[in-house]
């Protein structure tokens, strides 16, 4: 008996953890979907790094100030391999 509620309980909170995950979204594969959407060799600067610069920084001010195109790539917690990588994706 005790067995069955534990296991009911751990099944429903996956349930539920899963689907408000997928709901939440996730802003990386939305920022890189945009990107692919972009011209070629349309940017003139890309912001490589972790969560501080897509919550920090606001490319539009800088693109006013300096009359340029620059997008911001970055993921939450990233460490210097993702970003090596999404450089490298980046200069293709």
């Amino acid at each position: 008996m005790k067995w069955t509620r534990f296991i009911s309980f751990i099944l429903i909170f996956c349930i539920i953890f899963g689907v408000l995950n997928t709901l939440q979204g996730n802003q990386a594969t939305v920022r890189w979907d945009n990107y692919y959407k972009l011209p070629p060799n349309s940017l003139d600067i890309i912001y490589v790094g972790n969560s501080h610069n897509f919550n920090a920084l606001n490319p539009k001010i800088v693109d006013d100030i300096l009359n340029i195109n620059s997008y911001v790539i970055g993921n939450p917690g990233e460490n210097i391999v993702v970003s090596y990588y999404e450089l490298k994706e980046a200069l293709k």
